[in-house]
């Protein structure tokens, strides 16, 4: 067997107008890239409308490198306001990546997507994961477990669903743990 192909969805990557923001993600792919593993990165990034001016920069990070062992592509998502439209973002998220992924898997024949959320992202990696017949991991960092589930039953559905079908859940903290095993 050869080295594991890693496709790592995720919505916390650094970014130019937030060089913190998921640094941990970033070395997370790092250390599995320093493990053997060769990864690729799609970060979904919030569509902002023509309107909103200098914001709008956003939507073209195609140049920007956030430095790291693997290529970052960005997906451009709608993203309605949190709370009323939450159950919307995992579709909206999924049709968001999907084609990239689709494009990405054509030279990149990954064996493993790794989500970082379960909602919205877990639930674009689960179904594309089972597209693509692929294992699927996904990692819960906190408000996906502990705020997304009581937002709607909707929610609560996508939640439980994301954790049932991925292939491994993994927690940030043991309360998430015992959160996510019911």
């Amino acid at each position: 067997m050869g080295r594991p192909r890693v496709l790592v969805l995720t919505s916390m990557y650094p970014v130019p107008w937030n060089v913190a923001h998921g640094v941990f993600v970033r070395d997370h792919v790092a250390a599995v890239v320093g493990a053997g593993a060769q990864a690729e990165v799609v970060q979904t990034v919030a569509w902002v409308p023509p309107w909103m001016g200098r914001r709008r920069a956003r939507n073209h990070l195609s140049a920007w490198d956030p430095g790291g062992a693997a290529p970052v592509h960005y997906a451009t998502t709608l993203r309605p306001p949190w709370r009323r439209f939450h159950r919307l973002m995992g579709p909206l998220t999924l049709m968001a990546v999907a084609r990239h992924v689709a494009r990405i898997r054509e030279r990149f024949p990954f064996d493993i997507v790794h989500s970082h959320e379960v909602t919205p992202v877990g639930l674009a990696g689960v179904r594309l994961a089972q597209r693509d017949g692929v294992v699927s991991v996904c990692t819960a960092h906190g408000s996906d477990l502990n705020v997304a589930p009581l937002i709607s039953k909707a929610c609560h559905r996508q939640t439980a669903f994301v954790i049932e079908n991925t292939s491994q859940v993994v927690a940030v903290s043991n309360v998430l743990a015992r959160r996510a095993r019911g």
